[in-house]
């Protein structure tokens, strides 16, 4: 190998690292767009993350605005019984209600 092959040898090997700064940009983004045929690095889309049971975040939102809602109806359901001609219903007479639950 000769003088001329080490140099080259030497810049296109700086140009090909990539953990390290080119000295010149533009021969480095000419160096990458020469190995993929300038159509970019592909980087595939990642799937929804998981929780360890299998299931996504949002499955779990939803599982627990259900329970949520559910619990908001029985209690609706136990304060109408209590008062059921009463239009504003306090706090106060919700908690004394939960209270007084059977």
């Amino acid at each position: 190998m000769n003088v001329f092959g080490r140099i080259l040898a030497r810049d296109r090997r700086r140009l090909f690292a990539l953990g390290q700064p080119s000295g010149n940009p533009a021969a480095r983004q000419q160096a990458m767009w020469e190995l993929t045929g300038g159509k970019g690095f592909r980087v595939p889309k990642k799937g929804p993350k998981t929780h360890r049971s299998g299931k996504t975040r949002r499955e779990i939102k939803d599982a627990l605005r259900a329970v949520y809602r559910m619990k908001c109806e029985q209690e609706d359901r136990l304060v109408r019984a209590r008062w059921p001609d009463v239009t504003v219903i306090t706090t106060a007479m919700i908690e004394r209600a939960v209270r007084r639950r059977p």
